[in-house]
């Protein structure tokens, strides 16, 4: 893990973080299994008082969406692009697919001195629920129930509010096209908004995010 954190480090531009990540984790996913996470309640006395759950009050929600969303990287673009590539590589896994053609990278100039960084897969989509489940919500993760995925923790897509404000996710599920504009609200948590929604069309497949990135 540190070897790979100071290659990122040492990579000189965008373009060369993009190339490295997408090596090391199409490299990874089919050679390293994926870590796995063990509930172990252990014994608890049936002799109990009354019960006190633990609770995250409502004015820290936006604290600890800042911490887990950007202090928590030392690297925030890293984590980035490794999070959308992970989460690509993934889809892909969902449909049989680990081959380095299924993943679609894009990092273009976008006319404001800044950039525009895409991840398109070619995985099964996600629907309402799912897209809500994972961009709104902490813990929920897809990899749980799939050993061959990358993370587990359900807080990666936080990381993309380490370098930019907003991204635009475009997915396809059930012959219909999502497109969702993905941001943080006024009170600092993530929120997501439906911008479109049609028929797909069909060479329209799997799922795009779009992050645009300040120099």
């Amino acid at each position: 893990v540190g070897s790979v954190l100071g290659i990122w480090r040492r990579s000189k531009s965008w373009c060369e973080l993009v190339e490295i990540s997408f090596r090391i984790l199409v490299s990874s996913s089919c050679r390293y299994p994926k870590m796995k996470i063990k509930h172990n309640p252990g014994q608890i006395s049936s002799n109990l008082g009354e019960k006190v759950e633990f609770r995250i009050d409502p004015s820290a929600q936006s604290f600890l969406i800042d911490i887990l969303g950007s202090k928590m990287y030392t690297f925030p673009a890293g984590a980035v692009v490794r999070e959308l590539i992970s989460n690509a590589i993934d889809a892909n896994i969902a449909v049989d697919r680990c081959d380095e053609n299924s993943v679609a990278l894009s990092l273009e100039e976008d006319g404001t001195g800044g950039y525009l960084f895409s991840v398109q897969d070619m995985g099964p989509g996600m629907e309402p629920a799912t897209i809500e489940q994972v961009f709104c919500s902490l813990g929920n993760s897809l990899s749980r129930v799939d050993d061959r995925r990358h993370g587990g923790f359900g807080i990666g897509a936080l990381s993309i509010y380490a370098i930019s404000s907003q991204a635009i996710l475009e997915t396809v599920s059930a012959g219909t096209l999502y497109r969702y504009l993905l941001f943080k609200s006024e009170s600092g948590v993530p929120a997501l908004s439906l911008i479109e929604t049609r028929i797909a069309s069909a060479d329209e497949i799997g799922t795009c995010v779009e992050v645009p990135i300040d120099r």
